[in-house]
C-alpha cells in the first residue's frame, strides 16, 4: 500500500491465461472478472458502499456496439449504466479526449494501457478503427448514445411492466419445465418479441427467438438448445427444460452379457421360451422385456431420440412417428428427452425407463 496525497493504493497481480483456461473464457472476460472480484474484496475488507469507475462516453460507444455485434437486441443500447449495483460510472458524460484535455489543463498525469495499442481484441479494433469513422461522421456520436440510452432504459421498463402483466396469460411454471402457451403468445401485440424477451433470460439468442417463431406453424417437432436449456414443442406449448435434465448417451452392446453405462445396469441374455411363457412374465418385471433373436441382432445401439425417428409398433404394418407416440404416452418434454432407444439394423425396437435401474433381456 503506497499513501499519496492522502489516497490508500492497493495492488495485486493475477494469473489471467491460466484463470481463463480453466473457465473457458477469453483473457479479457477473464481479467475483467478477477479485476472485480479483487474490488469487491477490497470493499469488503474495508465496509466500502461502491466501485467507481472511469468508463466515459467512448466506453460506453464501444460497449454498444459489440453487444449490437452480438444480437443482444434493445439492451444493447443501456451500453453502460450510471450505477449498476454497487458499481459507479460517474464520467459517461465525457469522451476520452475531452477527459485528456482536462488532464493537461490541470497537469494531471495518466497512464496508458500498453495492451490499447493492440487489435488483439474485438473492443481496440472498435476503438483505434470504427469509432473514429463513426464520430468523424458525427462528432457527438458517443455522448448521443448515451442521452439516447435514458430513452431506451425508459422504454423497456415500460416493456417489462407489459410482460409481467402478459407473462401471467402465457407462461406457466411447473417444477422442473416452463411452459409457454402458444395460443396465448400469438394474441399478444407483439408476438415475436414477446417470445424473445421471454426465454432471453435462459440464453436464447434474438436469432434463435426468430427460428423458433418461424417453426410455430410447422406440425414437426424441433428443439432448440442454449448453453443451459433447451426447448421444446409440444402440441400447443413450448416446453422450456434444463440440460440437466438430458444425458448425451451413445453406446454399442455388442453380445450377450451385463452393461452399465451411466448408473444403469442393462443385461442382455438368450434363453429359449414358449410364447406362453413369455406372457406370464410379463407382469412379474416390468424393468423386463423379450425380443425374437431372429427380429434383432448385434450391435443394438443404445442412444437418445432424434429429431424425426419412427418406429413400427408391435401388430402394426406401418410405421408411427416416435414423438407422436410419447405424446400419445403424456410424457412430457424433459421425459421424452430422457429416453434411451434400442436400435438394431437402423430400426428402433425397444428403449429403457429413464428413471431406474432397467434390465433387458
Amino acid at each position: 500500500m503506497v499513501r499519496k496525497n492522502q489516497i490508500e493504493f492497493y495492488s495485486t497481480s493475477f494469473n489471467t491465461k491460466m484463470y481463463a483456461e480453466e473457465n473457458q473464457l477469453s483473457i479479457q472476460m477473464a481479467a475483467r472478472n478477477l479485476r472485480y472480484t479483487f474490488f469487491n474484496e477490497i470493499c469488503k475488507q474495508h465496509q466500502l458502499k461502491y466501485i467507481v469507475t472511469a468508463h466515459h462516453a467512448d466506453d460506453f460507444a464501444e460497449t454498444v456496439i459489440i453487444k449490437l455485434l452480438r444480437q443482444y437486441g434493445s439492451a444493447a443500447l443501456h451500453g453502460i449504466l450510471p450505477k449498476d449495483g454497487n458499481r459507479v460510472h460517474p464520467l459517461l458524460f465525457a469522451t476520452k479526449n475531452e477527459i485528456l484535455q482536462y488532464a493537461q489543463q490541470h497537469q494531471l498525469k495518466w497512464r496508458e494501457d500498453a495492451s490499447n495499442d493492440s487489435d488483439a481484441y474485438q473492443r481496440n479494433k472498435i476503438r483505434r478503427h470504427l469509432l473514429p469513422i463513426l464520430q468523424e461522421m458525427n462528432p457527438s456520436f458517443s455522448t448521443n448514445l448515451v442521452e439516447h440510452s435514458e430513452f431506451v432504459y425508459g422504454e423497456d421498463k415500460i416493456i417489462r411492466s407489459y410482460l409481467e402483466n402478459v407473462s401471467n396469460q402465457i407462461v406457466t411454471n411447473k417444477e422442473k419445465e416452463v411452459i409457454l402457451s402458444i395460443a396465448d403468445l400469438k394474441n399478444t401485440l407483439a408476438p415475436l418479441t414477446i417470445l424473445y424477451h421471454l426465454i432471453e433470460p435462459f440464453g436464447f439468442s434474438m436469432t434463435q427467438s426468430v427460428s423458433l417463431f418461424n417453426s410455430l406453424s410447422s406440425t414437426e417437432s424441433k428443439n432448440f438448445h442454449s448453453e443451459k436449456y433447451c426447448i421444446t414443442k409440444n402440441r400447443n406449448e413450448l416446453v422450456i427444460f434444463p440440460h440437466t435434465n438430458i444425458n448425451s448417451v451413445y453406446f454399442e452392446i455388442t453380445d450377450c452379457g451385463v452393461y452399465e453405462y451411466n448408473g444403469k445396469v442393462i443385461t442382455v441374455k438368450y434363453e429359449e421360451k414358449s410364447l406362453k411363457e413369455i406372457e406370464l412374465s410379463k407382469n412379474t418385471n416390468p424393468y423386463q422385456a423379450w425380443f425374437d433373436d431372429g427380429e434383432v441382432s448385434f450391435p443394438i445401439v443404445i442412444r437418445n431420440k432424434k429429431d424425426g425417428d419412427r418406429f413400427q409398433p408391435f401388430g402394426m404394418i406401418n410405421h408411427k412417428k416416435l414423438s407422436d407416440f410419447f405424446i400419445d404416452l403424456k410424457y412430457t418434454a424433459a421425459e421424452k428427452e430422457n429416453q434411451w432407444l434400442m436400435e438394431s439394423n437402423q430400426e428402433i425396437f425397444g428403449w429403457l425407463a429413464n428413471e431406474s435401474v432397467t434390465e433387458q433381456e
